[in-house]
Parts: C-alpha cells; structure tokens; sequence
C-alpha cells in the first residue's frame, strides 16, 4: 500500500507499476476472500453477507465499466480504497477480537463507500487516471 507512495516520491513510478499494483490489489483482495470468507459465514450474520456480495457487484461493475470505457483494466488508486485495503488486511486480526461484529461493520462501509465513490470516478472521468485521490479531485 506504500508501494505508490515510495514511487512518486523517488520518481519512479510507471504505467506498468501502477497496473501491476492494481492487479496485486485484486489477488490479494481474492486471497484474503477465499481464506476468510468461509470463516465469516459461519460467524457473520446473514445480512452482512448480503452487504459483502453487494459490495462485490459495485466492486465490479466499476471495473466492468472501466474496462468498456477506457479499453482497459481500470482500476483506481483512490485513499479510501487505500484505507478499505488496509480494513481488509486487519479482518484475520478482527477474526481473534470479540468486538468482531463492529469491525467487520466498520470495513462493509468503508469497503461499500469506497466502491461506490470508484464507480462515481470511473462515471465522470473522461480520460483514465489511476491515481486519482477521490472523487473531489474531479470537479469538471
């Protein structure tokens, strides 16, 4: 997650990089679900269950959109996509805590927020940027 970071302050960031960042985004996104998301169905309620699927279909599309739009893989550097990584790295910490429920609450809205502010980006851009902080960076 500091990866981008250490690029642009070394000036040595590059398409390629950022794209294989997004792509080590996504495995360890794919990872971290197929190693949790067992466990979170045996302890999560349903209605959570419901929120993660939602989250995934958002998730989704945005890439699908961004992808038709912009004829390829688009995926987006945004901070709450940053923070949602990091959410998402600490749900096996969670996993040990007894205030599970909350946190796993806490990172469904930020992961939910996240993509829907993802999607708003890859709506309203005219040409792709992946390292676009948020979608008040975009006032056209």
């Amino acid at each position: 997650m500091l990866d981008g970071f250490v690029a642009r302050k070394t000036n040595t960031q590059s398409k390629l990089g950022a794209m294989l960042d997004s792509i080590a985004d996504i495995v360890f996104l794919l990872a971290a679900l197929i190693k949790v998301f067992p466990k979170l169905l045996s302890v999560y309620p349903n209605w959570g269950i419901y929120i993660i699927l939602l989250v995934a279909v958002v998730r989704g599309s945005s890439y699908l959109i961004g992808t038709i739009k912009f004829h390829r893989f688009a995926a987006l550097h945004t901070i709450l996509n940053k923070v949602t990584g990091v959410g998402i790295y600490c749900i096996p910490l969670l996993l040990m805590l007894s205030h599970f429920d909350v946190g796993l609450v806490i990172i469904c809205l930020l992961a939910g927020i996240s993509s829907i502010e993802e999607l708003l980006c890859i709506c309203k851009m005219d040409k792709f940027e992946a390292d676009v902080r948020g979608i008040i960076e975009l006032r056209h």
